[in-house]
């Protein structure tokens, strides 16, 4: 159970929330459009029609034109089947059939989504550092992390922080049929939350490890939260079998695109492929990420975040190719909780590892606004 003082702490700052997320929002709007007017632009620049456009990159595309035109899948080729439903799903309600522009549409699901996990995760970190000021930190982190132009782009790093977040909240907080419906959606957001069957059993686990029964009169909503990322996962292969007779199309389609499974560390056996530059940044976030998860683990983070880290870097390592490694690792949130013990640890640390962190933030925003390689 949470205790009354966990839940009196986890009342959110909502103050401190609301000028954060505005201030670094403001921040990568204004560092975009010095850099349209000031930078040479990248060999995948395309010159934008309004500021709309600043932010409308690489992926942005296949999910707008999936909201306006559905699914495509040609065996062999690149469709857009790769791509996760709920978000495009998302895109196409609220544009209203293309009567509001769909990038504004997505801008805002985008930065709802984002500034709901900021609330949450300030809530969660509370509960389990029982410190307002770590709690804060770690939404600092967040919001000016080096990816964080992601975060208010037309891509999915938002609205999949938000399921993720939300499904572990919920689950801590012993609301299972919440977090079941945030665990399905998170199933749907991207293939890797089928994996979130894990860690919601661990936490049931670590909350009734001590009745020998098992036997409670919620038990049923637990097992419904358990069976929820299946659930999302088969609703998605269901729709592609009906619309296309071909069940796993997304995983045909992925092989296309040149990305499938492999062992974690084959990926670093064929860093040749890229640009010096790219193979230094991709080597410092595995390498960033394993010293963070080994922090974690000496720190004696909570069994269910410490899988969610595992799980899911190690997935995110297991592609066949690395470019959206950054975002992926980005949006794994107990890095940040790792992030905030530190600089409680050791308080002199705060100062350097923001300026880092907005040191990156800047480059990155640079580079993915001006037609550079970053996806």
């Amino acid at each position: 159970m949470i205790d009354n003082t966990a839940a009196q702490t986890s009342r959110p700052p909502w103050s401190f929330l609301v000028v954060n997320f505005f201030l670094s929002r403001l921040f990568l709007v204004a560092v975009a459009g010095l850099s349209v007017l000031m930078f040479k632009k990248g060999n995948f620049y395309t010159e934008p029609g309004s500021i709309l456009d600043w932010f409308k990159q690489w992926d942005a595309g296949w999910y707008l034109d999936i909201a306006h035109r559905g699914y495509t899948y040609v065996p062999g080729k690149e469709c857009s089947v790769v791509f996760f439903p709920l978000y495009p799903v998302l895109l196409g309600l609220f544009s209203l059939g293309g009567a509001i522009d769909g990038r504004i549409v997505g801008y805002l699901i985008s930065n709802a989504s984002l500034f709901f996990s900021i609330v949450l995760l300030w809530k969660l970190t509370a509960i389990e550092m029982r410190d307002g000021s770590c709690a804060k930190h770690v939404v600092q982190f967040l919001l000016f992390n080096p990816m964080t132009v992601f975060y208010s782009s037309i891509y999915t790093e938002s609205l999949y922080l938000l399921c993720l977040v939300s499904t572990l909240y919920f689950a801590r907080t012993q609301h299972w049929l919440l977090a079941g419906v945030c665990a399905y959606a998170a199933a749907l957001c991207r293939v890797v939350g089928l994996l979130l069957v894990v860690p919601l059993a661990c936490e049931y686990f670590l909350q009734n490890r001590h009745d020998p029964t098992w036997r409670r009169a919620g038990v049923w909503r637990a097992l419904l939260c358990f069976a929820a990322p299946a659930l999302g996962f088969l609703t998605y292969v269901g729709y592609l079998n009906w619309a296309f007779g071909e069940p796993l199309a997304f995983l045909k389609a992925e092989a296309v695109w040149g990305r499938q499974l492999v062992w974690p560390w084959v990926p670093f056996f064929h860093l040749h492929r890229y640009d010096p530059p790219y193979t230094i940044w991709f080597i410092s976030w595995a390498i960033v990420a394993v010293a963070l998860f080994l922090l974690a683990i000496r720190w004696r983070l909570r069994p269910t975040y410490l899988l969610v880290l595992a799980m899911f870097t190690t997935i995110c390592l297991s592609s066949s190719r690395l470019e959206s490694l950054p975002r992926y690792l980005s949006v794994l949130f107990p890095f940040y909780f790792v992030l905030a013990q530190m600089t409680k640890k050791w308080p002199s640390l705060a100062a350097p590892l923001f300026a880092v962190f907005g040191g990156l933030q800047v480059m990155s925003t640079i580079l993915f606004v001006n037609g550079y390689w970053l996806t």
